[in-house]
């Protein structure tokens, strides 16, 4: 380490002074001083922890290559912002892997007992084609990099008439000119703002997006949207569980819009027959002729909780019916899929507050107002849905509500503490769909002033004492081997496995984040393998759920 280290320093002072471009030149010069930091470190304390500092070190080391070229050649100012990002982010993740805790899984040797127990536990899913899947990958990934240099393009203009004209030309420009797109793409992903993240990941939700995404959704019987009221304030105490409901029947009823005075939370119900609730209300059955499904002869005693992804920051229970539908035919059972506030509007913790809400008045009222007794219920949740799930878990534990009967985690975001880097975050270096600029964008704009990632575990789940999680149902883990959140998961299934909780954990060869929302027509073929693995760990959570 301590000559990785030596040899990064000669090979960042060889290139120093980029005239052209301070902020960069500044960049190399901290990435110097720690250097020097972590060489003295580890030529005085035995007892460090360098192997997560190790492959840091490496990747920046990887990176003085392009700085040398872009030294020699590079006068893009694009690039040469990009690159000072990149440099920037990797300081950050020297700076931290200093101080990892000795314990740390990603500080063991990858042919340690440790992680052979984990490898020999965990179900890898090999792709039959692994060469086809990064193809179809590389043109999923090109085709978003269009798109996010347009949007990009078009963010330039300030009206909403010559934005649209910018965006429509830069689809076709930067469609003919595909390294233009990925040098802009790249860039923007590492510039902070929300509105370019929710233009291009929320696609689908815009007047026209909606039109197109609707007809290539599979279909279903039921997908209706409904406003709850928040009742925890009188119903979250367990001393009133036997709470007469006529007393507050009226005020409990859900409403089909949206409340002014923001006393709701939006919930999409979605189902593959009809709820006795819901009659006559929201039937969708896609663009073919798709009849309803058969009605359940009594009333339905299975429920699928739902909490989409976005970084906390975009998307909703719409951009991600493509899989919940498919979850709720698949399993035969009705699925709620909760709309809470976005950050930074909204940051922590009203995301979880509007999530308990729609959990407390589901527990309560689900069989008054929709027809469904959830007396078993799973929670499932992608990326920042992931963490979420958990976090309601730990709350219902905390405040003796009933805590779920399972959780589907799929590549959740376990840490909201930028200052634990794992080796998989480099990934966010290259991926343009989970970039390194997005993923700092989401946790400061989630986190307020007040907040603790470190140790908050409604923040970072992963921080969680032991004795919370060894409260935990079953839990199902999902991640993809070229997902930057990958590592969270590994650590969690570490800890649950060390603990006997009744886990598993499924990696798939190749797959990125996000995996679940390319399950379309335009997507990813080989996601669909993703969506079929989550729909068989749900089906056999609710079956343990009828075991215990």
């Amino acid at each position: 380490m301590v000559r990785l280290c030596d040899r990064l320093q000669v090979c960042i002072q060889s290139f120093q002074g980029f005239q052209s471009h301070p902020d960069l030149t500044k960049s190399l010069q901290s990435l110097i001083l720690t250097s020097e930091r972590i060489r003295s470190r580890t030529a005085t304390d035995t007892e460090l922890s360098y192997l997560l500092g190790l492959e840091f070190l490496e990747a920046t080391f990887n990176h003085c290559d392009r700085v040398v070229d872009a030294n020699r050649t590079e006068n893009n100012p694009m690039k040469l912002e990009t690159l000072t990002f990149e440099l920037n982010f990797l300081n950050k993740c020297l700076e931290a892997s200093l101080n990892h805790p000795l314990n740390d899984l990603f500080n063991e040797e990858k042919g340690s007992e440790r992680w052979k127990q984990l490898w020999s536990a965990v179900d890898y899913v090999q792709t039959a084609d692994l060469a086809k899947l990064e193809r179809d990958l590389a043109a999923v990934q090109q085709r978003f990099m269009t798109m996010s240099a347009s949007v990009s393009l078009g963010l330039e203009a300030k009206s909403t008439v010559m934005r649209r004209l910018l965006v429509g030309s830069g689809l076709l420009y930067y469609k003919l000119r595909p390294e233009e797109a990925t040098i802009r793409a790249r860039w923007s992903a590492n510039q902070p703002s929300i509105e370019f993240f929710r233009l291009v990941l929320s696609a689908c939700e815009s007047q026209l997006g909606q039109r197109l995404y609707s007809s290539i959704l599979p279909p279903i019987a039921l997908s209706r949207l409904i406003h709850v009221p928040k009742v925890s304030h009188h119903l979250s105490d367990p001393a009133l569980a036997e709470l007469d409901t006529k007393r507050h029947r009226k005020k409990s009823s859900f409403a089909l819009t949206s409340s002014i005075s923001r006393a709701t939370v939006p919930v999409r119900v979605v189902s593959p027959f009809g709820l006795s609730g819901l009659e006559g209300e929201g039937r969708e059955v896609g663009w073919c002729c798709s009849e309803a499904g058969p009605e359940p002869s009594r009333t339905p005693d299975k429920l699928i909780f739902h909490i989409h992804g976005g970084g906390w920051v975009c998307l909703s229970s719409a951009t991600h019916e493509n899989h919940t539908r498919q979850w709720a035919t698949n399993t035969r059972t009705p699925l709620l899929s909760v709309d809470y506030r976005l950050a930074p509007e909204f940051p922590y913790p009203a995301a979880l507050e509007d999530i308990w809400e729609a959990y407390i008045w589901t527990l309560r009222y689900a069989k008054t107002w929709l027809g469904l007794d959830p007396r078993k219920i799973v929670v499932a949740g992608d990326s920042a849905g992931g963490g979420l799930a958990l976090s309601l878990t730990f709350r219902a534990l905390a405040r003796r509500v009933r805590p779920p009967d399972g959780l589907l985690l799929v590549y959740p975001a376990l840490s909201a503490d930028p200052s634990r880097p794992t080796p998989s975050y480099l990934g966010g270096l290259k991926d343009p769909m989970l970039s390194a600029g997005l993923m700092e964008l989401c946790t400061q704009s989630y986190l307020t002033e007040d907040s603790d990632p470190s140790t908050d575990p409604y923040l970072s789940p992963i921080v969680a004492l032991d004795s919370l999680l060894q409260q935990l149902p079953p839990v199902r883990l999902i991640t993809g081997s070229k997902d930057p959140l990958r590592d969270d998961s590994w650590r969690l299934f570490d800890r649950l496995k060390r603990l006997g909780t009744d886990v598993k954990m499924s990696l798939f060869e190749g797959m990125p984040h996000g995996t679940l929302n390319m399950d379309l027509p335009m997507g990813l073929e080989q996601a669909h393998d993703v969506v079929t693995a989550a729909s068989d760990y749900l089906k056999e959570l609710l079956y343990l759920a009828t075991r215990r």
